[in-house]
């Protein structure tokens, strides 16, 4: 379709200049991958809205910018028509210093461009476990892992359930409630968790989530916080499994070394652990409590669990964490080797391999 039938305006607001996710729209395409924010109301949103969107209202950006993408990847943002709308929009995002900047492209919803219909448009709410944000580098990578616990876990006849310490806002957590988890996240930070409550509820994942706030000081404060927590059996489910033990327990980007072997224990039979901090060496953090020394965890862990995964990669940002799968017992399936292709038992300084890009959960 010619740019001039679509309907968007030639001027440029600040530095959001026209760039290549608005002229695929312009052309009447959305390239495959694209991430797509829709800041306009719920209902203006379900009215009509770009394939793949997703819906954070403009009054709610503030304390939802955690379920945007990381900032290096390109994001069209999608608003209402009025000039004065997208001069807003575009001084927000421009408040941002460079580091913490999105690479944002604004686009005007006009009845021009709703008006391309199918497959570029689409009608309804937005789609539950569908996300803008990728899941930690170490948890994408795991996956197949975790497919192969769901599945021996969901043959014992109960839902898998995950531990998620240090937690924060939930990014890791929703996902892997899309995927059929029931998670218990820990964290100190009280707001957080009610983000998390948040869009758990937001994406419909009533009951698949128990939040605990704790602050862990010293060694027996992560085992006394989680007394009497426990994942209720789904109707129909065996509802005698292990409920004081979690499949899954997973870390990231946190540290309390005195809890580390509370953690093995909280492990239920053929269970993961996932441990994705940050290594000595980074210029932030380098609080000697705030860093892992290299071979640490495997010298905590390896007397009571098999390591499956012993590694120091650099993400995207330079810095350097921990890429640790270590289980108790062995899933029998064969897929052990799968959560990573190189020397699962060696220290490898260097970058970590780009992850695909992710808009929905990975079950």
């Amino acid at each position: 379709m010619a740019a001039e039938n679509v309907g968007l305006p030639q001027a440029e607001v600040n530095r959001h200049a026209i760039g290549p996710l608005l002229t695929a729209v312009r052309a009447g395409r959305l390239p495959e991958g694209t991430r797509v924010l829709d800041i306009r109301q719920e209902v203006d949103f379900e009215a009509g809205h770009l394939r793949g969107a997703y819906n954070i209202p403009w009054v709610d950006i503030g304390c939802r910018a955690f379920e945007l993408p990381a900032r290096s990847e390109p994001l069209l943002v999608c608003h209402e028509a009025e000039t004065a709308v997208r001069e807003r929009v575009a001084a927000w995002f421009d408040s941002c210093t460079e580091r913490c900047r999105w690479q944002a492209e604004l686009l005007p919803m006009t009845t021009e461009v709703l008006a391309l219909g199918s497959p570029l448009v689409e009608k309804g709410p937005g789609i539950p476990g569908r996300f803008l944000f990728a899941v930690s580098p170490l948890l994408l990578q795991s996956w197949p892992l975790l497919e192969a616990l769901v599945q021996k876990t969901t043959a014992l006849g109960h839902q898998p359930r995950a531990l998620d310490i240090g937690s924060g806002s939930g990014r890791d957590a929703a996902v892997l409630a899309a995927a059929g988890w029931h998670v218990t996240c820990l964290d100190r930070d009280a707001r957080a968790l009610a983000r998390c409550s948040g869009i758990m509820a937001r994406h419909g994942f009533h009951g698949c989530c128990t939040t605990v706030q704790a602050s862990l000081r010293q060694a027996g404060d992560l085992t006394a916080a989680l007394l009497g927590v426990t994942a209720v059996a789904p109707a129909g489910r065996d509802a005698s499994a292990d409920s004081t033990r979690w499949e899954l327990v997973t870390v990231n980007r946190h540290l309390h070394r005195a809890s580390l072997p509370e953690m093995a224990e909280l492990l239920a039979e053929h269970g993961l652990l996932l441990f994705h901090s940050f290594m000595e060496g980074n210029a932030h953090p380098s609080n000697e409590a705030s860093v892992l020394q290299s071979g640490e965890l495997q010298g905590v862990f390896s007397p009571v669990l098999s390591i499956v995964r012993d590694e120091e990669l650099r993400i995207d940002d330079g810095r350097l964490l921990s890429f640790f799968v270590a289980r108790r017992g062995s899933l029998g399936l064969g897929l052990e080797g799968q959560c990573n292709k190189g020397d699962h038992r060696g220290t490898r300084k260097e970058d970590v391999t780009s992850q695909p890009s992710q808009h929905n959960s990975l079950g």
